[in-house]
């Protein structure tokens, strides 16, 4: 059952909240449920059965009672999911089977190839998204089988492609007496960098159908496989590989391991605990997604510092509290970064457009502009988080833009004029955040001018004070001030002194400030 709150931002129709609940007809009786807990429920009662398993035969664990099984995708259905073709195609490293599998499995990846692997073993994952399209499930781990009586074997790790594809070769040594090894491997929503687990922690575990007694030089192919359940987990899986890829590419820097949690009640990153969360009707809101791994970057980024204080928020608040709209502001700025159609939209499941994903256009939920934004009571732009996520937007984008003589949007005479020298997110992101820690946009801005110069400097400075930030104070760095010297050796001495801030001052406990 889904519930829908719909209204008015301004003068369009939106989707101001949405409510997902359960049927659930247990010994006669209904009941309504919410996603976290139908999750709860199917778990609960995969681990009694595991165990229930277990007391009756200790040496004999039945990993497979964990989880439930992968579903054939029809090919006609499949020939639709295509990689993305303007994504840069990175990929991470495999992290092995699940906690729950892996301590009752035996590791024999070192015995599981030979110079002349007699058995390949290959499949192709897909997942349906939330507006009906079939795509690449991309960077998943995969991990393969021999399903043993006495403990099943794993034999390998991979990850999936930008098609979604995965493959193996082992060898065909079963053991003594044995016909051949009996494979089947198993899919869950993680690898080294970034994970999706249920609000209670577990893994989404799919795992296929075992075939039995192979011979040497077999090939199996498993084909197109989907999981069985819970496919706006693998939603927001997708999500978050977009917003690694980029963040590590576009971005510079690569932010190591995030941990992510769906269903939970509400969208927020977690300081305390270093966790995205992702409220259960957020499955279809991309830009909601990406605005919490947002936060999970500059808490990264920031060495662990949470600078914000956290709390009720939202774009029209005139006078907040510099260090949240500066955390607000970045995480929406990010996400634009990721998804550039200059606007918030909190779901895209009524997208018509099945092409590139996410659909980059303006969507019928309401959403809100942050190209031009306005706002009437704010003019102070560094305490309203949308006036820095319009500074951060203008930094990086295309578009030019204007107040369209009204100062709600900016202030006169002056605009976002610099698309012939437009800021780059690396520029942003790697060298004036990361190491760093900013209590405010006015504090990060005096790190970021100090990496530009020339026209993008001062192009970036009327960015700045068309979104109504309070003029920043002219404080350039040393790299800065070697950059605007007429010196014929300022490219070097500004390599190097960048070179000492990378290397010398960064990795201080103390930080950079």
């Amino acid at each position: 059952m889904e519930l829908e709150l719909a209204g008015y931002i301004g003068d369009r129709p939106a989707i101001v909240d949405r409510l997902v609940l359960y049927q659930v007809l247990e010994g006669g009786k209904s009941s309504l449920v919410t996603a976290p807990e139908l999750r709860r429920r199917d778990s609960l009662q995969r681990k009694e059965a595991f165990r229930n398993q277990l007391e009756k035969f200790p040496d004999r664990p039945d990993v497979r009672l964990l989880s439930p099984a992968t579903s054939a995708v029809p090919e006609s259905l499949a020939e639709e999911a295509k990689a993305m073709k303007d994504r840069p195609q990175l990929q991470v490293r495999g992290d092995g089977p699940p906690t729950s599998i892996r301590r009752h499995v035996v590791d024999h990846v070192k015995d599981s190839w030979s110079r002349n692997d007699p058995i390949t073993v290959r499949g192709r994952i897909v997942f349906q998204d939330f507006e009906g399209t079939w795509r690449p499930l991309v960077n998943v781990s995969v991990n393969l089988y021999d399903d043993d009586t006495f403990g099943d074997e794993h034999l390998g790790t991979t990850v999936t492609d930008w098609n979604g594809n995965w493959s193996f070769t082992v060898n065909n040594d079963d053991g003594f007496l044995q016909n051949g090894r009996d494979i089947y491997y198993e899919f869950h929503l993680g690898n080294t960098r970034w994970n999706v687990r249920d609000g209670g922690g577990d893994d989404y575990i799919w795992q296929s159908a075992v075939h039995d007694d192979l011979s040497d030089g077999a090939v199996v192919d498993f084909g197109n496989e989907t999981g069985s359940t819970d496919p706006e987990a693998m939603q927001v899986f997708a999500v978050f590989n977009l917003g690694w890829s980029h963040i590590t590419t576009t971005g510079g820097q690569d932010p190591g391991m995030i941990e992510t949690r769906y269903p939970t009640s509400g969208s927020f990153f977690s300081p305390s605990v270093e966790t995205v969360n992702i409220d259960t009707a957020d499955n279809d809101g991309p830009d909601t997604i990406l605005h919490e791994y947002g936060h999970a970057l500059m808490h990264k980024a920031f060495g662990g510092t949470s600078i914000s204080p956290g709390g009720a928020h939202g774009f029209d608040d005139d006078s907040q509290d510099p260090g949240l709209a500066y955390s607000e502001g970045w995480g929406t700025g990010f996400m634009l970064s990721v998804c550039p159609d200059g606007m918030y939209n909190w779901h895209e499941g009524n997208t018509e457009s099945a092409g590139e994903w996410p659909a980059c256009t303006v969507q019928n939920d309401g959403g809100r502009e942050i190209e031009q934004f306005a706002d009437a009571g704010n003019r102070i732009g560094e305490r309203n988080e949308g006036r820095v996520a319009a500074a951060i937007n203008d930094f990086l984008d295309q578009p030019d833009d204007t107040n369209g003589s009204s100062e709600d949007r900016g202030r006169n005479s002056e605009s976002d004029a610099n698309s012939g020298n437009r800021v780059s997110l690396a520029t942003i992101f790697r060298e004036s955040m990361w190491g760093f820690v900013h209590n405010d946009f006015l504090e990060f801005w005096t790190s970021f001018a100090g990496n530009l110069g020339g026209a993008t400097r001062s192009e970036a400075d009327n960015i700045m004070q068309y979104n109504w930030m309070s003029l920043p104070v002219d404080l350039s760095c040393m790299a800065s001030k070697v950059t605007v010297a007429e010196r014929k050796d300022a490219p070097i001495l500004l390599e190097g002194l960048r070179a000492f801030r990378d290397k010398g001052i960064k990795p201080l406990q103390v930080g950079w400030r």
